[in-house]
């Protein structure tokens, strides 16, 4: 629905870019052991470490621990690791932590936090030390009119990313349309969802035929 590509392309990469902080985007998996490592590298108060999609720290107590210490509501934050570990240099097992973190995920983190879910405690001391934004775009209803209403009021698919074919107006307009009346029976709707539509839409010739539409979309499992 755009997280990323607002937060990185748009906010914290041309930041960097200008040498107004540094940064770090981390996107996947990512052990406490790890984490420690990118928050002694990005301490220092200019610095910005964004982590995409990283839900496995949600589920470990340990990385959860860490990013407690390092959200803490202090200017200067300790982090320590006394854990016996050859992974980390010595200075990096207790540090002082003066930088950013952003966090990108898909998951309710409020309704994780009043759940009956062993993480349910450290999720809610997580949220107690962040800004928390939900999007409210947890139905497939909700996320399809965003994607609708981004592509009509960006030109998104009109002007692609080089690599990317972009597509014309009417092109834009039919996959917009097509979208708010197929959303339901759609595998899943996003974003990509729409570009991978982008992408196919060349070999339809009549991109007003419906018929067409559903034939090329149901055939790539859209």
């Amino acid at each position: 629905i755009g997280k990323t590509h607002t937060l990185d392309q748009e906010v914290f990469l041309p930041a960097h870019k200008a040498g107004k902080i540094k940064y770090r985007a981390i996107k996947g998996a990512t052990t406490p052991v790890q984490l420690v490592k990118v928050l002694y590298e990005y301490r220092t108060r200019d610095s910005v470490v964004l982590m995409d999609d990283n839900d496995s720290i949600f589920e470990d107590r340990d990385a959860l621990n860490v990013l407690k210490a390092a959200l803490d509501s202090y200017p200067v934050r300790r982090i320590s690791w006394l854990s016996s570990t050859d992974e980390l240099e010595e200075d990096m097992k207790d540090f002082l932590f003066e930088g950013r973190v952003a966090f990108i995920t898909n998951r309710n983190l409020k309704t994780e936090a009043e759940s009956d879910k062993k993480s349910a405690v450290d999720i809610a001391a997580f949220l107690d030390r962040v800004k928390y934004m939900d999007l409210k775009l947890h139905s497939k209803a909700s996320r399809a009119a965003w994607v609708v209403h981004i592509i009509r009021t960006t030109g998104m698919l009109t002007k692609r990313p080089e690599g990317s074919k972009s597509v014309t107006k009417a092109q834009s307009e039919a996959i917009a349309k097509y979208l708010e009346a197929h959303w339901p029976e759609m595998r899943s709707v996003s974003l990509r969802t729409a570009g991978h539509m982008a992408d196919l839409i060349h070999i339809v010739k009549n991109v007003e035929d419906a018929k067409s539409w559903r034939d090329l979309v149901e055939a790539f499992s859209l």
